[in-house]
């Protein structure tokens, strides 16, 4: 239930990765997205039956766990749900609350760089990624709500605020 395991395609071995920073509580039935250099864990039951609401990160560069906080109207504690990453959000798909839910869920995530991509941006110069020369749109520039921010994100959180939103559809 709170175990975490990193495989190597190189040695075939899988890896126990210790928790570090703000570990979640133990759970199942979550879902877990991977974008950029971290993956975003929602939901999810633990073996008590007790379920959960809430958006946690794990950073595969620092291997650390945070704890996001949302604002705005968040999903219900729920289990049996889907989500994907599209244009640079995560989208939550139903569930079960206690009820059966056919809500959807769009929070916009940061973009996270990998330490590989860091590096090679310094190498190379930064780019905008788009064949044509056009800067691609922010994928929150539309949506508003509520925000989504790291609990212990400090100085840089009202910047975060202005680019995380929290959008029910």
């Amino acid at each position: 239930l709170d175990d975490l395991y990193e495989f190597s395609i190189t040695t075939s071995q899988w890896y126990s990765v210790p928790g570090r920073g703000e570990v979640p509580p133990s759970r199942y039935r979550h879902s877990a997205v991977v974008y950029g250099c971290c993956m975003f864990v929602f939901g999810g039951v633990d073996k008590r039956q007790a379920r959960f609401s809430d958006l946690c990160e794990f950073n595969f560069d620092t291997r650390s766990w945070a704890v996001l906080k949302t604002f705005g109207d968040p999903p219900t504690a729920r289990t049996f749900h889907r989500a994907v990453i599209y244009g640079g959000a995560m989208y939550i798909l139903g569930g079960f609350d206690g009820q059966r839910r056919n809500d959807m869920y769009k929070i916009p995530l940061p973009e996270q760089l990998s330490r590989e991509e860091r590096q090679r941006m310094r190498k190379t110069g930064p780019s905008n990624g788009s064949a044509d020369g056009q800067a691609e749109p922010d994928a929150a520039d539309d949506i508003g709500g509520g925000a989504v921010v790291p609990a212990s994100s400090g100085a840089g959180e009202e910047a975060q605020r202005a680019r995380l939103r929290l959008q029910v559809s």
